[in-house]
């Protein structure tokens, strides 16, 4: 019989591989009119204006493990294609916030719809009951992390 420990280890490689298959199916793919403009780093920090609007510039750099130049860089293309614009921070006198454009909202939201499409084909080929169960045994999971992480805290 396999040790657990074993078996947790072997499980964790096969969801690692399950992960990365659906990460390419669903990555952050740009609609059609900015296709070889933008990069990964342009489109990860576009979610991350989408999901968190006034970011700082800094707060995008330490989430993706960037340099702030490599973030100003994006920024000014991203602001050139009038995807993003920057605003004073009303809290800060020497700070900026980064928000979608009109045209960014836009750009983000088909990119979010296009991320769950790819999800919806994938899961589609399971019947209702094994996507149910997929799903809510991961929502379980992380929430048992985050609830671990948050005691250890």
């Amino acid at each position: 019989m396999p040790d657990t420990h074993d078996e947790t280890a072997e499980l964790a490689g096969r969801l690692l591989a399950v992960m990365d298959a659906i990460h390419k199916m669903a990555e952050h793919r740009p609609p059609g009119e900015v296709v070889g403009q933008l990069n990964i780093n342009q489109m990860v920090a576009l979610h991350l204006i989408r999901t968190t609007p006034g970011i700082s510039q800094k707060q995008i750099a330490e989430q993706l493990n960037i340099t702030a130049a490599a973030v100003s860089t994006a920024m000014r293309d991203l602001e050139a294609m009038e995807i993003i614009e920057r605003r004073p921070d009303p809290n800060d006198a020497r700070g900026v916030q980064l928000h979608l454009t009109r045209r960014g909202r836009a750009l983000t939201k088909q990119m979010a719809d296009n991320r769950r499409q790819a999800m919806m084909n994938l899961l589609a080929i399971l019947p209702l009951e094994e996507q149910r169960f997929i799903v809510e045994a991961l929502e379980r999971a992380l929430a048992a992390k985050q609830d671990l992480n948050t005691n250890d805290g």
